[in-house]
């Protein structure tokens, strides 16, 4: 082994593949870090949007009847409100062209 660094043979190879090593796992980081910062963003937004949505509802909430049913269509997602019998409890299922769903019950 040591009359391989005394001849100089294939100095080159192994600082090359340490090098090739080095940008290729250092690209895989690069990669997965900006595809894990897209994903936060899109669950920050639809998150948001549905807290949104959800605020847009009460008012619908105040003048629904005991025991109705209620659809409302928004340019991002769907909005479904169910008002128990009684009146005291109301169901939200919100659904988002995205995928994203959240079921929130209010008390009223």
């Amino acid at each position: 082994m040591s009359t391989f660094y005394k001849n100089n043979e294939g100095g080159i190879a192994i600082p090359f593949l340490c090098l090739l090593a080095l940008f290729t796992i250092s690209t895989l980081y690069f990669i997965d870090d900006y595809q894990q910062k897209q994903l936060l963003m899109k669950q920050a937004t639809d998150s948001y949007l549905a807290d949104i949505l959800e605020e847009k509802s009460q008012a619908d909430i105040l003048i629904m009847e005991n025991n109705e049913t209620k659809i409302v269509n928004y340019s991002v997602g769907q909005v479904t409100l169910e008002k128990s019998r009684f009146g005291s409890l109301v169901k939200l299922k919100i659904e988002l062209h995205s995928g994203f769903k959240r079921h929130v019950f209010v008390n009223n």
